[in-house]
């Protein structure tokens, strides 16, 4: 990583994809002892490629912004036989100022605070139904795909809410495997659909003590047989006891 200009840091490697927030806050900095339905099925996980960001564009104290190139084979892959790759931008803005928003939960109780993100990525070729992830298609084709999101957390006195909507949308590009009588498989169905999360919890004024609670649903676009995603809802709660926050805690 390159960080000697602020306005223009530039990271190099295998690292996690800059695409939505929970995914890329650490597993250790979570608020429930799990992240959310709506992150497992859209989230774009690790890749290998580059991106120049900003933590703080111009100095503003309230942007920041990554743009990305990456090789759309997902983490520990290898293999250079095509041009097809992941292309991502994202947005974010934080107009009460930055703050520690990729931990969850409102540990230190502090006044209002609030950050926004935008992001979008087109992965042209996709290997697995879900971008850089999931399973190889059957009929053994790509998919061009496109990811959209847009995400919020909001912190104040022990409180914190935050939020997540992503959605996919891919254009198959159909294989030529065959079953074991030689017949050619029928092209899949993308995994088309939308995913919508919303995460809240209270800490407690005078102990480390906080309440969470989560709703998550997914739900598959087009008419039926048009995408191979299922709907899917999940709902949660969460109690935490933070003896020295997130590097100490016990969580049910």
């Amino acid at each position: 990583e390159f960080r000697q200009l602020r306005d223009l840091t530039l990271r190099v490697g295998q690292y996690k994809v800059p695409h939505n927030r929970q995914r890329v806050a650490s597993s250790g900095n979570l608020q429930m002892v799990d992240r959310s339905i709506v992150n497992s099925e859209f989230n774009l996980d690790r890749d290998l490629g580059f991106d120049i960001r900003s933590r703080d564009f111009l100095g503003l104290d309230m942007l920041r912004y990554n743009l990305g190139v990456f090789m759309a084979r997902g983490r520990d892959s290898v293999g250079d036989d095509d041009f097809g790759m992941m292309y991502l931008a994202r947005l974010e803005l934080l107009p009460l100022g930055t703050f520690q928003d990729y931990r969850e939960a409102n540990l230190d109780r502090g006044p209002a605070r609030l950050a926004i993100g935008l992001g979008a990525a087109y992965i042209d070729r996709a290997r697995r139904d879900r971008g850089v992830r999931g399973s190889v298609p059957a009929d053994g084709g790509t998919t061009d795909t496109v990811h959209l999101l847009a995400d919020a957390i909001f912190m104040t006195s022990g409180f914190s809410a935050q939020t997540e909507f992503m959605m996919r949308s891919g254009s198959r590009n159909a294989g030529t495997a065959r079953d074991e009588m030689g017949n050619p498989i029928p092209e899949a169905a993308p995994r088309d659909g939308w995913g919508l999360m919303i995460q809240t919890g209270y800490l407690m004024p005078s102990i480390p003590f906080e309440i969470s609670a989560r709703y998550g649903m997914i739900r598959p676009t087009g008419d039926a047989g048009d995408s191979a995603l299922s709907e899917r809802n999940e709902l949660g709660l969460g109690l935490s006891y933070y003896f020295a926050e997130h590097p100490f805690k016990l969580q049910f």
